[in-house]
């Protein structure tokens, strides 16, 4: 759509329904896979901290959309606003599965030739399995900057 670009995003990973039995139902992920998504759920650009109760890039026991989108403002900036919504596959051990909705806006501006500054800032409207005991009181946020270097 001229300057502006559309995308969206979704997977599901089955989760197990009785950790009690011996039956494996969970996707099993590959030693070394990885898979970034969301920036507070799923580790995003700055990949180390993820919210509690999602299980960030090893993907399993959950389910997620995304829409967004990408707007070049001029030939050095670009503006990205995402939304995701998470939800567990199967419920966790206090009965909960929504992780919740998340909200991201990165903006990028080229400074040179492979070289480009990120500013980037999310909020994650936390469901009840974001948390550790099933009463989720406040909600996780990010802000911060990366120098990417291209060669």
């Amino acid at each position: 759509f001229g300057p502006a670009e559309l995308h969206a995003n979704g997977f599901y990973a089955t989760g197990d329904d009785d950790p009690e039995d011996n039956d494996v139902d969970s996707f099993i992920v590959i030693e070394g896979q990885s898979h970034y998504w969301s920036e507070i759920m799923g580790f995003g650009i700055f990949d180390n901290v993820a919210s509690v109760g999602s299980p960030a890039d090893q993907i399993s026991n959950i389910w997620a959309a995304n829409l967004g989108a990408t707007f070049k403002l001029t030939d050095k900036l670009s503006l990205t606003p995402d939304v995701w919504y998470a939800q567990l596959a199967e419920e966790d051990e206090n009965g909960e599965d929504e992780l919740g909705y998340e909200f991201n806006l990165k903006a990028t501006y080229k400074l040179m030739e492979n070289l480009n500054l990120d500013v980037v800032g999310a909020y994650l409207l936390a469901g009840d399995a974001t948390s550790l005991d099933g009463n989720n009181e406040n909600d996780p946020y990010l802000i911060g900057t990366r120098l990417s270097l291209s060669f």
